[in-house]
């Protein structure tokens, strides 16, 4: 397999990569060939709306609080929301393009989520209803 020092002419990828690194969340716009970095002490709960218009993490603003952003692929803050100490950031929390999701660690049986509109501020609780 041959190894090229660029993108082929006219196939160059119309998205944006996000990379989690240990300088920050760096994200590579192939299409007009720049980089920009994200710098923070601690990010978590790092993802990108399906429709890729919108990245999400979660930063710690001091050493009790975070705080949810959401922004767009270039910089443009969408929303800053509070992030309860209850919820934990494993994985892509998109559920849709208007939808963040997070589990709720509170000691229960079962596992709930918060669904938060980070656009609007609105959260549902959805509670797991197993039967027995």
């Amino acid at each position: 397999m041959e190894i090229l020092p660029d993108f082929p002419e006219g196939n160059v990828p119309p998205w944006i990569l996000v990379v989690h690194t240990s300088d920050g969340i760096t994200l590579h716009n192939f299409k007009q060939q720049t980089q920009r970095t994200i710098t923070a002490s601690t990010f978590e709960g790092i993802g990108t709306s399906p429709d890729g218009k919108w990245l999400s993490y979660v930063i710690f603003v001091n050493s009790n609080d975070q705080e949810i952003i959401v922004e767009s692929p270039n910089g443009e803050k969408k929303s800053q929301l509070p992030f309860d100490k209850k919820w934990s950031t494993l994985g892509n929390p998109w559920l849709g393009n208007e939808q963040i999701s997070y589990f709720i660690w509170d000691g229960g049986l079962g596992l709930k989520t918060v669904a938060i509109n980070p656009f609007t501020g609105e959260q549902q609780v959805l509670v797991p209803d197993y039967i027995n």
